[in-house]
């Protein structure tokens, strides 16, 4: 028989083995994110309901758990559409929390918690993953296509009120759309937003599939590199998602050197942020870098105490 609500295990780039509980029916949501890999919303809605009845997830749930526990790392309440548009959340969370031995988490566009109701459910949680993908407007237009009664501000506000107030572990995620929420007004809006979020990291996203509207477009290689480094300017302890990572450091370590190379010609870089990039070990780094720094293919400058290589132009 297959299962209406729980699915997985799945690897997840953030949360690793993840055994996935959907709560919400397809497609209701409180955004048509243009990006959407589920698809475009068909009943756009804030409205918080009882959708499902919870004994029915919960029965399901612990008949799935029992058979893969010993292979995860977490549990995950998604939706469909937007998690947090059931009513039911807190019982549900509660109730997996009484059988599960793993960390619950959740994934959340983050357009509810203006609502008191669901900040004090997501307390229940030990990891948040809210959504920031605008901080204007014009933005939240165009890449989220909200319901009409939501305002961007006041759910910013209140993502960073609750991040202070939230004890478990966050993860914000910052999806870039190619054209749209990429330019760097748009960006330093985020990246203000964030500094008044409590956070554990932020990861950068682009459109790595389908998405729900056509000629919608991520960002390429160099691209998401030039976004990793914009935020990581502004003190945000940032880094890309799984997929370019494994996109770039992909392939021969010979070529590390190569690739290196290209991105210190895009951008200054330390032996962090080059390490975090290319997912390479940071004494592989080092060697490569004194290397270049010997042959003078780059050079190297000192500001506010951390050391910053340079590539020179072709």
């Amino acid at each position: 028989m297959t299962n209406r609500y729980i699915f997985g295990p799945v690897p997840s780039r953030r949360l690793g083995r993840s055994l996935g509980v959907d709560v919400i029916p397809s497609k209701i949501c409180s955004l048509d994110c243009v990006y959407c890999e589920v698809g475009k919303t068909t009943e756009l809605s804030c409205a918080r309901e009882k959708y499902f009845k919870t004994d029915d997830i919960i029965d399901e749930f612990a008949k799935e758990y029992a058979k893969v526990k010993g292979s995860l790392d977490v549990v995950t309440v998604t939706g469909s559409g937007e998690p947090t548009l059931n009513r039911d959340l807190a019982e549900i969370a509660r109730r997996i929390k009484a059988i599960s031995s793993h960390p619950l988490a959740i994934l959340t566009n983050s357009t509810t918690i203006t609502d008191p109701d669901v900040q004090a459910a997501l307390m229940l949680f030990d990891i948040v993953v809210p959504s920031l993908d605008a901080a204007t407007d014009r933005a939240f237009q165009a890449v989220n296509r909200p319901a009409a009664e939501l305002d961007i501000n006041e759910i910013n506000s209140a993502l960073a009120d609750f991040t202070h107030r939230f004890g478990g572990v966050i993860f914000l995620e910052v999806l870039l759309v190619k054209g749209i929420n990429d330019s760097k007004e748009e960006m330093a809006a985020i990246a203000e937003v964030i500094r008044k979020c409590r956070y554990d990291m932020v990861q950068v996203n682009t459109v790595f599939r389908p998405p729900a509207y056509s000629g919608t477009k991520g960002l390429s290689e160099q691209e998401l590199i030039d976004a990793f480094l914009f935020f990581k300017a502004f003190g945000i302890n940032v880094e890309p998602v799984g997929n370019f990572v494994k996109a770039l450091a992909g392939g021969d370590d010979a070529n590390l050197p190569e690739k290196i190379t290209a991105l210190l010609r895009m951008r200054p870089c330390t032996v962090k942020d080059i390490c975090a990039v290319f997912g390479a070990e940071e004494a592989s780094v080092v060697k490569i870098i004194e290397n270049m720094l010997e042959s003078e293919q780059i050079e190297e400058k000192i500001f506010e105490n951390e050391r910053f290589y340079f590539g020179k132009a072709l």
